[in-house]
């Protein structure tokens, strides 16, 4: 998985201090939360579906990776569309 992991692009904005505990979190979440290793394991094969699990679940935990530095490595964006409408109080000036 690791390799698969820099080969394809995904560690190119970790620093590199990061990278041991980025792989070690990545590797457990695969191992406990999918069941991507189970699948190699038992067909011996590395489809196009399996790659295409291994994409989705490297991104997830990307998502939810906290550097070093205390930030997460993707920064979410609010859902712009899903933003429930706000209604906007005026403060009018009122002379005495």
């Amino acid at each position: 998985m690791s390799v698969w992991t820099v080969t394809h692009g995904k560690l190119d904005d970790l620093d590199v201090k990061d990278v041991f505990e980025f792989e070690q979190g990545q590797l457990h979440d695969i191992d406990h939360n999918t069941d991507i290793l189970k699948t190699i394991r038992e067909t011996e094969e590395f489809t196009a579906d399996t790659e295409a699990a291994v994409d989705k679940s490297v991104d997830e935990f990307r998502s939810t990776f906290v550097s070093s530095a205390g930030k997460l490595l993707v920064e979410k964006k609010p859902d712009v569309d899903k933003a429930a409408p706000v209604d906007q109080e005026k403060i009018v000036a009122v002379e005495k």
